[in-house]
């Protein structure tokens, strides 16, 4: 599946589809979720080995902006300067890689220390000396054949770097591109125990599985409807009441929806990772914006919806990049 749009695991169940629970207790890949914008895609493409930079437009089966140069870049995007000036940097930073990735963009460095992509701000221990700083998360697999649409993507397990002789052979590509890949992990039971699996919450997952022998499922049309209403409360910090939804679900729905979100927020409070970014909204320190779990169940996002969801949908800055400036040159 193409990265399109990773999914809170409250939300996948209200048709009935519980995988976002199974997921929960099978052995998972957690990784750091970084509030970075836009998504950038990039790589070599399997269709004709050029190098390529892109947003997720690259996948479209039509109206397909794939970008090998500055004047691609300004064809399909002039009509959005700043994203031409990230696609530009990002065409002339990112090193060259035999495979396919999709990141966050958090910025362009040049000794700067606090970056603010979207609504997070991240605060580095370090001045960053590198010209673009990117968050890296997702892989991607085409073959020539099916080329970019048909491409598959999977979460990241691995760091990117350059081949180790690529300095060696490119000095002055030194120094271009950071990227940002904190290890993340779940705490077992035992104290400092590191582990891949939630079997804290393995006693609540059944009793939301037996819970939902007794729901009434939404049908896929009013899904639409029903995640309407709730980011609504979501936005306007209101409580979820299951009795304001009963003219469009079954009430019990909501119950199910709010215990799966009590669910992932207990096992967000399990997880752990190496990161020593700091993160700020409107200048209280959060932490982090959450992490993303990924099995042979699904691919889900767990974030405190009441905190960074909120402050999203309130964001202004979510509608451009013109936040967004270069680094000075010397």
């Amino acid at each position: 599946m193409k990265n399109i749009h990773l999914q809170h695991p409250e939300d996948s169940i209200l048709t009935g589809d519980l995988s976002a629970l199974n997921a929960f207790i099978n052995p998972s890949h957690l990784s750091v979720k970084f509030d970075g914008r836009p998504a950038i895609v990039w790589g070599t493409h399997p269709q004709n080995g050029k190098t390529f930079v892109g947003t997720k437009s690259v996948f479209n089966k039509k109206k397909i902006k794939i970008n090998y140069t500055v004047e691609d870049i300004e064809r399909n995007h002039g009509d959005r300067p700043e994203l031409v000036m990230v696609l530009t940097a990002c065409l002339e930073n990112l090193y060259p890689t035999n495979y396919i990735y999709q990141g966050d963009f958090i910025g362009f460095g040049g000794g700067q220390v606090e970056f603010t992509p979207n609504t997070v701000d991240y605060v580095f221990p370090d001045v960053i000396n590198e010209t673009i700083v990117v968050a890296p998360h997702t892989e991607y697999y085409a073959d020539k054949e099916g080329g970019l649409p048909n491409a598959i993507g999977r979460p990241l397990i691995k760091n990117i770097t350059p081949k180790d002789d690529w300095f060696e052979r490119f000095p002055d590509e030194v120094g271009k591109c950071l990227y940002v890949q904190p290890k993340a992990w779940v705490t077992g039971k035992v104290r400092h125990q590191r582990t891949n699996n939630f079997e804290q919450i393995h006693h609540k997952v059944q009793f939301a599985k037996q819970m939902a022998q007794a729901v009434t499922f939404a049908e896929p049309d009013k899904v639409g409807i029903i995640t309407q209403m709730l980011n609504s409360c979501i936005k306007l910090d209101l409580p979820i009441l299951d009795e304001e939804f009963e003219n469009i679900c079954d009430p019990r729905l909501i119950s199910l929806w709010k215990l799966v979100r009590n669910i992932k927020e207990e096992a967000m409070s399990y997880c752990r990772d190496d990161s020593c970014i700091e993160s700020y909204i409107n200048g209280e320190y959060v932490g982090g914006e959450g992490y993303v779990i990924h099995n042979h169940w699904g691919t889900y996002k767990l974030v405190y919806r009441h905190l960074f969801s909120h402050a999203n949908f309130n964001n202004l800055r979510s509608v451009s990049y013109t936040h967004l400036t270069l680094p000075t040159k010397a």
